[in-house]
């Protein structure tokens, strides 16, 4: 071999080795990355189980400032490296905390509010890497209707529209609609018909609607559809039953049973009627009629009215107050009788009167009565109610009824001639237990930030 010839080959052994190392490096660098983004993700993935168990954790405390949150705590983790995370609870009104100015908008005490720092650990080569949650909860207190109460007409099986059917809202700015879980049957249903909402159902359709149904929201969808099935109410009247006249702060526990319950609980009066009923009289007032409460038949304190048996409604009767019915048989409203709970006179055409619709609701344009039987609720011709309906059974009206209000059933619903509906949802304060849907105990994000603190190497 000649001297160049020997130069060439040390020269192309030298670059091939400076290739070499400089592939070493760059795969060292893209491991150390790699490594660095593991530690990271890590991190975040450990202060993101720390959270959700400080947010169980809140779910079941009645007052949010006495958390006092988690201290530095290492789980054992089959999958890899230990889940290790801190949980620093503060109030609100703690003006120590200004990094970042979350939940900043309240500076006084409030137990309903809490914010947590959450930070999660991964360990690192040189020290660990930290990633840290700042967050702040408030106490969700708003009751949610249960999704068969928020519609005009709900059946868990087949719904049956006839004859001259007009249901509309009440506010004008959300949809009336009409849910069938099984079949939504047009049995002569007049083309003038018309629905301000959505008509949906479970498993198919009968008849002809034509344009009845249309939305007032409209989201673009098919005013006509077949959706998911819709979970049908949950209703026992034995849970309302007195519960041994047991007292809570001197007034009649009611369908919340003895005072073991929890103190945010409100009591609920309980009026008990044994045997089958007929109310007739001109005036129910809820406000006395339980004996001794002095704040009874009021949003706060809605009356139940138990009747264990069948309850009949015959004549004019106004219910003064927040109350509903809790039947363990069937209820009908007789011909003509006019059921309502405002004082002020029935107009010859209510429906051509929208400040008496709106009379009989309250502030919010939800109802102040509601009626829930265990079995069937026929309302019969040229009847006039102001309330809830919800039948276990089935709900039927007769020819020329006007609601205002809503309602539904686990079984079927079918009106034989012409309908008015003046759709307004049920009181979400004023449910009765097993219908309620509430999500007291629970809580809703206000402010929300994350980042990487730590580094590692």
């Amino acid at each position: 071999m000649g001297y160049s010839s020997l130069l060439y080959a040390i020269g192309a052994i030298a670059m091939g080795g400076l290739l070499l190392l400089s592939m070493y490096r760059g795969s060292g660098q893209v491991d150390a990355g790699v490594a660095a983004y593991q530690q990271q993700t890590r991190a975040r993935a450990n202060a993101r189980t720390g959270l959700q168990l400080a947010l169980r954790d809140l779910v079941e405390r009645e007052n949010l400032s006495t958390y006092p949150g988690r201290p530095r705590t290492s789980y054992p983790n089959a999958a890899g490296p230990d889940v290790e995370f801190q949980v620093v609870a503060n109030t609100v009104s703690d003006t120590a905390w200004t990094d970042p100015a979350i939940c900043a908008q309240s500076t006084t005490a409030d137990t309903s509010r809490i914010r947590l720092t959450v930070t999660g650990y991964a360990p690192a080569a040189g020290g660990e890497v930290t990633h840290t949650i700042h967050a702040c909860y408030a106490r969700e207190t708003t009751p949610l209707l249960p999704p068969a109460l928020r519609r005009a007409i709900y059946a868990g099986t087949d719904v049956t529209l006839s004859g001259d059917v007009q249901i509309t809202s009440v506010a004008g700015t959300a949809n009336a609609d009409v849910h069938a879980g099984q079949e939504l049957k047009a049995i002569g249903l007049n083309p003038g018909s018309s629905v301000e909402g959505y008509g949906t159902y479970g498993f198919g359709t009968s008849g002809s609607f034509g344009d009845t149904f249309a939305p007032v929201v409209d989201t673009g969808e098919d005013p006509l559809r077949q959706i998911d099935p819709v979970s049908v109410l949950a209703f026992d009247p034995d849970h309302y039953r007195d519960q041994g006249d047991a007292v809570c702060g001197g007034l009649p526990c009611g369908q919340f049973g003895p005072p073991s319950y929890p103190s945010s609980y409100p009591p609920y009066p309980l009026y008990t009627d044994a045997g089958d009923r007929t109310i007739s009289s001109p005036m129910l007032d809820a406000v006395s009629l339980v004996a001794g409460c002095v704040d009874c038949g009021t949003r706060e304190h809605p009356v139940t009215y138990f009747v264990d048996g069948n309850l009949t409604i015959d004549g004019t009767v106004r219910v003064d107050g927040y109350l509903h019915f809790i039947v363990t048989g069937d209820v009908t409203i007789k011909s003509n009788s006019r059921l309502v709970t405002t004082s002020d006179p029935v107009p010859p055409d209510p429906g051509a009167d929208p400040d008496w619709i709106r009379a009989n609701l309250d502030d919010d344009g939800e109802t102040h009565l509601g009626i829930y039987a265990n079995g069937a609720i026929t309302v019969e011709s040229g009847a006039l109610v102001a309330a809830q309906l919800y039948g276990g059974t089935s709900v039927n009206t007769e020819s020329g009824v006007i609601v205002i209000g809503a309602m539904a059933t686990n079984g079927s619903f079918e009106n034989t001639s012409s309908l008015r509906l003046y759709f307004a949802p049920a009181e979400r304060y004023n449910l009765p237990r097993g219908l309620r849907r509430t999500v007291t105990r629970g809580v809703r994000t206000a402010a929300y930030a994350e980042w990487l603190h730590g580094t590692g190497s």
